[in-house]
């Protein structure tokens, strides 16, 4: 699962490179809470609201049984100059 293009389409690709920083994959995303969202900096309560929504309508995905996902895999293509 690409969590960055997961983000694109919820329209809140804002927080892409802080779940990145902090490795949210596939693995991590599932079990992520307000608590974890408000720690990651996702301020507004409407967006934490529409990301544990995707989340929970995530469940039972198969693209969430991939093995674990290593390094920067499940991020896209596109490689920032700085990482």
């Amino acid at each position: 699962m690409d969590v960055a293009e997961w983000l694109r389409k919820l329209g809140l690709e804002q927080y892409e490179p802080t779940f990145r920083a902090n490795e949210i994959d596939a693995q991590v995303l599932p079990s992520l809470t307000a608590e974890d969202l408000k720690d990651l900096g996702v301020g507004l309560v409407g967006h934490r609201r529409r990301l544990l929504d995707a989340i929970a309508s995530l469940a039972g995905s198969p693209s969430l049984t991939l093995p674990r996902l290593r390094g920067r895999e499940g991020w896209g293509s596109k490689q920032n100059a700085g990482s």
